[in-house]
């Protein structure tokens, strides 16, 4: 963009130069003459106002997987006085889980210090998204020239997985489980010593598991079903190295593996 619009200067300056040598015309004369000492002025401007100028990044430290939320760009040192130059920026994302990374672009016409230049993150993955400012420059009225900025220290942002509700479920057992300080909240087991859920009576349950007392308060019989003790710790193993894996894959492998743990 700046390349054209040098491009286009210097052409301007020669079709005037070229009426002003043709015409030998006063009126010439002072137009070549404002052609090149406008772009100067600007330069010049330029530099006295972004003398000192930087950057600030600003981002949320936490986000939440397919959570859009807005960081800021802001301009801090520069003069308030004058034309206020324009700013063109690049800002690359980096997920240090799945390595996906995503770059945008951002610029702002006539900023002036301390204005903010907002950004959205838009479908982050899960992981440890790392913020940078690849690029900052600010640009003069026309767009001729540009002065470089430093650019600003890095952020972190962790985006947490996306949990579903998970129900999980179990294969029949023959052998007697041992009493646990953990039980199923979802299946109905073998232990006596501890009651999952009570039901009607129906034809068919086996009457061994009647609760007579409550049977006799509520004039209605009461079936018990015992609760399944959970005695077996189950380790999830999340491979993150293999080869070729997308990084929407990989995210969604870890928010599967939280959900169920």
């Amino acid at each position: 963009m700046m390349w054209n619009q040098r491009i286009k200067g210097i052409l301007l300056l020669l079709f005037a130069g070229g009426v002003y040598l043709f015409s030998q015309d006063i009126l010439a004369f002072f137009f070549l003459l404002l052609l090149l000492l406008t772009p100067l002025l600007s330069w010049l401007l330029l530099w006295l106002w972004g003398g000192g100028a930087q950057l600030v990044l600003q981002a949320p430290a936490l986000l939440a997987a397919n959570d859009s939320r807005t960081g800021t760009v802001s301009l801090t040192g520069g003069k308030t006085w004058g034309v206020a130059p324009r700013l063109s920026c690049r800002l690359q994302a980096v997920n240090g889980l799945t390595g996906a990374v995503c770059q945008k672009e951002l610029a702002a016409a006539a900023i002036k210090p301390g204005e903010e230049i907002p950004f959205v993150l838009e479908q982050v993955t899960t992981g440890k998204l790392e913020l940078t400012v690849q690029q900052g420059r600010l640009l003069d009225f026309f767009g001729i020239f540009a002065k470089k900025l430093p650019c600003p220290p890095s952020q972190s942002c962790l985006v947490y997985p996306q949990t579903v509700p998970v129900i999980l479920g179990s294969l029949p057992y023959s052998q007697t489980v041992e009493d646990s300080m953990l039980y199923s909240q979802y299946q109905p087991g073998r232990d006596v010593t501890e009651i999952f859920a009570l039901h009607d009576y129906a034809p068919g349950d086996d009457l061994r598991r009647i609760h007579w007392k409550l049977s006799a308060k509520t004039d209605q019989l009461q079936v018990r079903d015992f609760a399944l003790p959970l005695n077996h710790s189950v380790v999830i193993l999340l491979e993150l190295s293999l080869p070729q894996t997308a990084p929407a894959d990989l995210s969604a492998a870890v928010d599967v593996a939280v959900s169920l743990s």
